[in-house]
C-alpha cells in the first residue's frame, strides 16, 4: 500500500497492519488512528508476510455507510476484481479478501 492509500482507509475504517520478516523475531502488529497516526505498536505471533486488516468501515460516516450497504453485492464484485487483478500479475504471493457484515 502506499501512504496516500493508507491514510485514506484510516479515514474511513479502524485500520490494522501485521507485518513478519520471518525468523526469530516475531511480528509487529500495529494500530493507527483515524487520521493515519500510530495509535499502537506491539509484537504478535505470526509467520512471515504482512496482514492488513479494515473493519468498521465507514462507521463514522453514516449516510456513505448506507449506501454501501445497499450495494454491497455490486461494491464487493468491483473488489474482487481489483484483488484478482493484482492476484494476477504478482507471483508468489497470497492475497485473500474476507467480508463479515456486522449485523446492525
Amino acid at each position: 500500500f502506499r501512504g496516500e492509500a493508507l491514510s485514506s482507509l484510516c479515514a474511513l475504517s479502524v485500520l490494522t497492519v501485521s507485518t513478519s520478516t520471518g525468523g526469530s523475531h516475531p511480528g509487529d502488529l500495529v494500530a493507527y488512528t483515524s487520521n493515519g497516526v500510530i495509535k499502537s505498536k506491539s509484537p504478535t505471533p505470526m509467520h512471515k508476510g504482512t496482514t492488513v486488516q479494515i473493519s468498521s468501515l465507514f462507521e463514522g460516516m453514516p449516510v456513505r455507510r448506507s449506501e454501501f450497504v445497499k450495494n454491497i453485492k455490486r461494491e464487493y464484485s468491483k473488489c474482487i476484481g481489483l484483488i484478482q487483478a493484482y492476484a494476477l500479475i504478482v507471483p508468489n504471493v497470497r492475497i485473500s479478501c474476507l467480508l463479515q457484515m456486522d449485523k446492525k
